[in-house]
């Protein structure tokens, strides 16, 4: 066999191009990076979204603003005259408060809820009779209608305080329950606490 002769006549020893001592290497493979396909233009057609935007919802306020009740509506204001009993002058003076309140009617007898409420300064025993007018613009919460069945009371208070009652206040109240509206709710301050 000729296979191993060389033409020569030297018979061929193998070659080993790796060394024992070293290991053999596997092939290093390059990455390579490809870009991804761009999406082909057709000619006359444009490019649109794959999803609709998402559109924000228009804002609603869930509840209507409260206002006040015009001065001049139906119903929004009441008042008479309010005048001091004889014997009670002495007890009032300069400095003092008077605090007008108007309350729902719950009955006679019985207090309901303050509606509005109206507060002066006293100048003297001389300033009774003394006209007064309560509106809307009174009330003691925003919101609250100055309307229907109400009682009227009247103070005179001596520390300026709406709450406290003092022995020396003089008082007095409407004798009956008045429809706002009326313009001639009078009452007189004849009750000394």
């Amino acid at each position: 066999l000729g296979c191993g002769k060389k033409e020569d006549g030297t018979v061929g020893k193998k070659t080993s191009t790796a060394s024992k001592s070293t290991p053999a290497r596997a092939p290093i493979q390059k990455a390579a990076i490809k870009n991804s396909p761009k999406p082909s233009k057709k000619a006359g057609s444009t490019s649109r979204p794959t999803s609709r935007p998402v559109a924000r919802p228009t804002s609603r306020p869930t509840s209507r603003p409260t206002s006040r009740p015009t001065t001049g509506a139906a119903g929004g204001k009441l008042g008479g005259t309010i005048s001091l009993a004889p014997g009670l002058a002495s007890k009032l003076k300069a400095g003092q408060t008077l605090f007008i309140s108007v309350r729902r009617d719950a009955g006679e007898g019985k207090k309901g809820m303050v509606l509005a409420a109206k507060k002066l300064s006293v100048t003297g025993p001389q300033m009774f009779p003394l006209k007064y007018t309560v509106t809307s613009q009174n009330v003691m919460m925003q919101g609250t209608v100055l309307a229907g069945q109400v009682r009227v009371h009247a103070r005179v208070d001596q520390d300026g305080d709406a709450i406290s009652k003092q022995p020396g206040d003089v008082a007095g109240k409407a004798p009956s329950a008045k429809a706002v509206g009326d313009m001639k709710v009078d009452l007189i301050l004849d009750t000394l606490l």
